[in-house]
Formats: structure tokens, sequence, C-alpha cells
């Protein structure tokens, strides 16, 4: 329905969930690359020192991460109040066909007290 509403409002939050797809991936692995220098024997100083390179992948991915789910959030908020009200249109008129109750279904009509100023 979103497609149908508006296209290019629909592709940002679209796009935007590749990258933040990536940025859980990445997460993922390298917690588990950071891990193992974190857990092993020896100085702390020279554990941290050879986790380093994972925790600033780490901490670049989540950045990316939020980032992509911030702009996929914007999108989805740009498009939201479009959508409510073509959903709103089409439950009143009866929505798709095939869809309004089932067989023999009595449709009753109502009106939105904006509705009133329009007319009939």
């Amino acid at each position: 329905m979103a497609w149908a509403v508006d296209r290019r409002a629909v592709r940002p939050p679209l796009a935007c969930q590749l990258p933040n797809g990536a940025a859980a991936a990445v997460l993922l692995a390298d917690s588990a690359r950071a891990m193992r220098p974190v857990l092993a024997e020896g100085a702390v100083s020279e554990r941290l020192r050879q986790a380093l390179p994972a925790l600033l992948v780490i901490t670049v991915a989540a950045g990316a991460g939020r980032m992509a789910s911030a702009l996929a959030s914007y999108a989805d908020g740009r498009i939201t109040p479009r959508l409510t009200t073509a959903a709103d249109k089409r439950a009143r008129r009866g929505g798709p066909p095939g869809r309004s109750g089932g067989a023999g279904a009595r449709r009753v009509r109502t009106r939105h007290p904006a509705d009133r100023r329009r007319g009939p």
C-alpha cells in the first residue's frame, strides 16, 4: 500500500535497511573477534591493545547502524501520515474487493467529523 501511495517516499526506508543489516553483521563478527583477546590470559593492557582494532570497527559499525536506523525512522515518519490517510479512505469506501467482511456482510457508512465541512 505504501508503494502505491508514494514510491519516492518508500525508497529511503528500504535503502536504509541494507546498511543497517550490514552494520549488524559487522557488529556480530567483530564482537567475536574482540572477545578472543579480551578473554585470553596475559596483561590487561596487552589484551586491550590486541582487541582495539575490533573495538574501533564495532564503534564505527554501531554508529553507521544507528545513523541508518535514524534516517529510516525519519523517512518512515514522512510517509506514515499519507499512508494512514490512504488507509482511512480505503476503509471508508469498503476496502479492496473481497475484503469487506465476507459474503453477505453489511457495510455501515459512518461519517467522520471532518466530512461535515465537505458536504454529502
